[in-house]
């Protein structure tokens, strides 16, 4: 900021007015583009409460007379870092980010209308007090409209519409502080070094300018140039953004053919028994039927426990409280009986919550499919499967544990099964952990009931 020599104060005071004015419609620009950027809600609360960060930060560069130092975009930086951190409520990595677009943005713009300005105030010769003002406020307000426009261009064609890929964002910070490393060094050559000479008696300022307009020049491509590297910047990371999204939808599409590849074999397989056993079922009610004729009745009913047997085998009985759930459990897990696994079974899902079938579907098929091909490396007289819930007030806790064999090269705990999962987890603001010993694997799925989210296909959409 120029150095003002006055003994009126109010004058001064009067100057510092309009200064915090032009800084508050800057703040409001700022504030639009971050919750535009961000894909946030508007709330009044949040808007007035930005505007007080930067009078705060215009008042600590005032009193402290920072000006000019590094210490006022540190001061800038921070606050706005808070803002977005702790009000707007986004990442670190994010709101690093952000603060930083803010900075550079506005600082750049300045440097666009550098050759303006000197234009505007190159005739050093006493002007009245009032068409200084005025003059300092039409290049505020070209100030204003450039940075609008890179702000409202920025927020349009590059805003972050999800925060799956929130770490991904540190990419963008190396370019950002390159632009503000370089844009600092050419302040340091004196651009835009100027000095405000007020004379109170004759109602007259005197504009020293200590630059030239090949300066001024110089400062408008660089700023040209820094522009289109912050927006090139942008453009790389939402190719990226875009690029990973569509592979995690391959990744989940795979999952969901290899999937449904695994339900038809498995139906299959049951249909072949339950056919075999129907073309049998004559015979067994002969056989039957001749040892009640011959007064055999205990050897009829040892028969008859052993055909029992064989239709516990084709089905697997769990009363869950949820219809979905109990079809899902007498699919997955007299598969696993057939399989030699011994399975138990107690899970009550409860009812009138916001917890989705779909969700709990992903959550129990996935981790029975990971279960099942995990005892299948173990020995049959070794191979178990157990399944449990817990409601505890509004946390629902499922606990899914399977016999493991550490020597194979099947490893349980990764896949698209287990991203899915914590995937549902993270929708209930939940989470889930993970157990593997030599001999067993167990996961812990925590989810919170009492909240309610949309359907988890929204999300891994």
């Amino acid at each position: 900021m120029a150095n003002l020599s006055s003994s009126n104060v109010l004058l001064e005071y009067s100057i510092l007015f309009v200064f915090a004015v032009d800084r508050s419609l800057m703040a409001v620009l700022q504030y639009y583009f971050l919750i535009s950027f961000t894909n946030t809600k508007s709330k009044f609360g949040d808007c007035s409460l930005y505007l007080l960060v930067s009078v705060l930060s215009i008042s600590i560069n005032t009193y402290f007379n920072l000006y000019n130092l590094f210490y006022s975009r540190l001061i800038f930086f921070l606050l706005t870092f808070l803002f977005v951190k702790y009000v707007i409520k986004k990442s670190t990595v994010l709101s690093i980010v952000l603060s930083l677009l803010v900075y550079i943005i506005e600082q750049l713009a300045y440097g666009f209308i550098a050759p303006f300005n000197y234009l505007l105030f190159i005739n050093n010769t006493d002007i009245n007090i009032y068409k200084f003002v005025i003059n300092t406020e039409i290049s505020f307000f070209i100030t204003i409209i450039i940075v609008g426009f890179i702000y409202w261009y920025s927020a349009k064609k590059f805003n972050i519409k999800t925060v799956k890929f929130d770490r991904y964002s540190i990419i963008l910070i190396m370019p950002l502080l390159l632009i503000i490393l370089f844009w600092q060094s050419f302040e340091h050559t004196g651009y835009s070094s100027s000095t405000i000479n007020i004379d109170t008696k004759l109602q007259t300022v005197k504009l020293l300018m200590n630059t030239s307009l090949t300066k001024e020049i110089q400062a408008f491509l660089f700023s040209s140039i820094g522009i289109i590297c912050v927006f090139f910047s942008l453009f790389e990371f939402k190719k990226l953004m875009q690029y990973l999204k569509e592979e995690k939808n391959k990744a989940i599409l795979n999952q969901q053919i290899h999937s449904q590849k695994n339900y038809i074999e498995e139906a299959k397989s049951r249909l072949s028994q339950t056919m075999s056993f129907r073309h049998d079922f004559n015979n067994h009610l002969a056989i039957v039927n001749g040892l009640l004729k011959k007064g055999e009745i205990l050897k009829a009913q040892e028969y008859l426990n052993k055909l029992e047997k064989i239709t516990s085998d084709l089905s697997f009985s769990c009363n869950t409280g949820n219809v979905v759930i109990d079809a899902l459990f007498n699919n997955k897990l007299s598969i696993a009986k057939q399989l030699g696994i011994q399975v138990y079974c107690d899970v009550i899902i409860p009812s009138n919550t916001s917890i989705n079938d779909v969700d709990l579907c992903i959550v129990f098929a996935n981790a029975i499919d990971n279960a099942i091909k995990a005892c299948k490396f173990v020995d049959k007289r070794n191979r178990y499967l157990k399944l449990s819930t817990k409601l505890d007030g509004g946390f629902f806790m499922i606990e899914i544990r399977n016999s493991y064999n550490a020597a194979n090269n099947y490893t349980s705990g990764s896949g698209i099964g287990i991203s899915n999962i914590r995937e549902v987890a993270k929708k209930y603001q939940g989470a889930i952990s993970i157990e593997n010993t030599s001999d067993y694997f167990q996961i812990n799925i925590l989810l919170i009931i009492s909240l309610h989210y949309t359907d988890i296909s929204e999300q891994l959409t």
